[in-house]
């Protein structure tokens, strides 16, 4: 039998064009989609996991707060310089509740020209 979770991540590309280009950057823009399935409130770390070549993060905070039965949105930027990159590049992202260390592993794809 599944193992029951505490909460869900599931983590989007946001609509539009794959990747901008901007300074000799390469930025990606993600929309992390946290659901807590307790009904207490909830914090939850976000720890992008390191790649080669080393991605760059800007994120609103690392510490995402949810209410009991709630859910938060977070945008999460990503950035690479363009002479670094030579094709997609898979990172791990985790999401971990701050309370119980419960953790899940959410897969995105760097993308660029």
């Amino acid at each position: 039998a599944a193992k029951r979770t505490s909460f869900e991540a599931s983590l989007l590309r946001t609509r539009g064009m794959p990747y901008t280009l901007a300074e000799g950057r390469i930025q990606n823009l993600y929309t992390l989609h946290l659901q807590n399935k307790t009904a207490a409130r909830k914090v939850y770390k976000l720890a992008p996991q390191p790649t080669t070549p080393a991605i760059e993060w800007k994120l609103a905070s690392s510490d995402v707060e949810v209410e009991g039965l709630g859910e938060a949105k977070v945008s999460l930027f990503a950035f690479l310089d363009r002479a670094a990159y030579a094709a997609p590049v898979e990172v791990d992202l985790l999401v971990s509740d701050d309370t119980t260390g419960e953790t899940t592993s959410v897969r995105l794809v760097f993308r660029g020209p």
